[in-house]
Formats: structure tokens, C-alpha cells, sequence
């Protein structure tokens, strides 16, 4: 969704922090935002995307999880979107 904005100007921001033993990491963009129907099915079934064929989200949450993180929407309402994903510090 991220590599996806519309509006005139896309915008894409990333920020990460040190929480503890995980960093977390937040994408933010200024698109169409997450429409209300596919809130509750983001991180459980591939949604309709002209590109990617709506497995983006799947495979980032794999990715996270597989290294003992987690992935979240964080914000919902247009415009845009974010999502927050933490993952563990290696040392």
C-alpha cells in the first residue's frame, strides 16, 4: 500500500526507535488510506491490489513474525495509512 500513494504529492515516511530488546519501525504514507471493509482482513487473507496481487501485507507480516516481531495497523483514516512493526535486536 505504501508504494501506492495517490495523491498529488506522495509522501512515504519511515521512523524507527529502540523499544527495550526490539526496535520498532513505522510507515506512513499520505495515500487513499485502508478502506473500512478490509480492516478486519488485512493480516488473514490477500486483498484486492492492482500490482501485487494483495499479498504485500502476508508477506511483510511472515517476514516480522518469522523473526519474532509483530505488525500492526496503526492508523486507518485518510489520508493514508500507518503500520508499526517491531522486530528483535540482534546482538
Amino acid at each position: 500500500s505504501s508504494l501506492q500513494p495517490r495523491p498529488e504529492q506522495p509522501c512515504i515516511t519511515v521512523r524507527s526507535s529502540l523499544r527495550g530488546s526490539f526496535v520498532e519501525v513505522a510507515v506512513d504514507d499520505n495515500g487513499p488510506g485502508v478502506p473500512p471493509e478490509y480492516v478486519d482482513r488485512l493480516f488473514k487473507e490477500p486483498l484486492p491490489s492492482k500490482a501485487q496481487g494483495g499479498r504485500g501485507l502476508l508477506l511483510v507480516q511472515f517476514l516480522v513474525e518469522h523473526h519474532g516481531g509483530e505488525i500492526r495497523l496503526a492508523r486507518k483514516n485518510e489520508p493514508g495509512a500507518t503500520f508499526v512493526f517491531t522486530m528483535k535486536v540482534w546482538e
